[in-house]
């Protein structure tokens, strides 16, 4: 929590990527809450590879009927489209 109010991404990511490969038994609403501050954070520091294959990883782990629903999808779509145009061949 601290690393999320001095918004500090490298720490953010450090801590999230660490809570979410734990086995432990958290809720859906922590894992989503995790979810969504660690790829934002991710996304902050220029990764976004990283943070589509975070999503791509936890989604399926819970449902995405909660509060962080509209910001997973916000943070999918905006990963995606920056995959794609990193794949994309460039024009001449």
């Amino acid at each position: 929590m601290a690393a999320v109010s001095q918004r500090d991404a490298p720490q953010i990511v450090r801590f999230g990527t660490l809570l979410l490969g734990q086995s432990s038994a958290n809720s859906a609403e922590e894992l989503a809450y995790l979810t969504t501050v660690t790829a934002a954070a991710y996304v902050r520091m220029g990764e976004s590879g990283q943070a589509h294959n975070l999503l791509q990883a936890q989604l399926r782990r819970f449902n995405h009927a909660g509060p962080f629903d509209f910001a997973l999808r916000e943070l999918m779509a905006l990963t995606e489209s920056t995959r794609n145009a990193a794949s994309a061949p460039a024009a001449r």
